[in-house]
């Protein structure tokens, strides 16, 4: 009776759950460093007056701000993060839950930055795609490269799917 059961789960394909704690350090230190930038920037315009260069500073501001509470958010509180054949799921320490099925998911990228830690950022469709949905920090470039791999993965085989008009 249980193999009939597993036999309509979808099958996992790759599970993270845990990273090296040097580099949740190294990117805690960076980030925590560039998350004062904003705010230096932001005060002088309230202090000169307001015109529309400052306004349209303190947007910028604003804006990068959530980026970097959101990043900060995501190397914090990460619990574990798995790619199954037709969805993935984050889940990080305070319980909070994103699932993306394959069909959800927009487009995705990593990168490495300062040669030390890599990062992968996956974008769900919406009208707004400002923010990432997900976003992995702290990743050693072989945990990186199996996300990324896997990413694609999903993304191919939903391809038939995605669109019908483009079967052939």
């Amino acid at each position: 009776m249980e193999n009939l059961e597993n036999k309509n789960e979808p099958k996992l394909l790759y599970r993270l759950d845990k990273r090296n704690p040097l580099y949740v350090a190294f990117d805690l230190f960076i980030y925590l460093l560039i998350c004062w930038l904003p705010i230096i920037f932001a005060i002088p315009n309230f202090v000169l007056g307001i015109s529309i260069f400052s306004i349209i500073l303190n947007i910028v501001c604003v804006y990068i701000s959530l980026i970097i509470l959101q990043i900060l958010y995501s190397i914090i509180f990460f619990d574990y993060f798995e790619i199954y054949e037709d969805k993935m799921i984050y889940m990080d320490i305070l319980g909070f839950k994103i699932t993306l099925q394959a069909k959800q998911i927009d487009r995705f990228f990593s990168y490495g930055y300062c040669g030390v830690t890599e990062v992968v950022a996956v974008f769900k469709k919406r009208i707004f795609k400002i923010l990432p949905t997900i976003i992995l920090h702290s990743l050693t470039p072989k945990q990186e490269s199996e996300i990324r791999n896997n990413l694609v993965y999903l993304s191919i085989k939903n391809f038939n799917t995605k669109d019908k008009k483009w079967k052939f």
